[in-house]
């Protein structure tokens, strides 16, 4: 069975895709996949505006999407485990 992008943005030179459980940039024949059970915040830096993908090592990834940020930024966050802060 082939693993379909739920997202997929086209910026010259990356290739970024949102997939069920994981996220693949693809820079010059280099892949990084991020499994998204490791991301733990998504955020959207103003300027210039980058995606900024927080794993829970602490790794901050940036990627420069252009008008593509906001809606890959709703697409993982769409796909993150909800955590619940604890009753004090």
């Amino acid at each position: 069975m082939i693993d379909e992008p739920v997202f997929t943005a086209d910026v010259p030179g990356l290739g970024f895709a949102v997939y069920a459980d994981r996220i693949e940039v693809t820079v010059k024949r280099r892949v990084q996949v991020i499994p998204l059970a490791r991301v733990t915040e998504v955020l959207v830096s103003p300027r210039p505006k980058k995606l900024v993908v927080v794993t829970a090592e602490g790794k901050h990834y940036q990627y420069l999407l252009g008008r593509d940020t906001e809606p890959a930024r709703g697409a993982i966050a769409g796909r993150l485990p909800v955590t619940r802060a604890a009753d004090a």
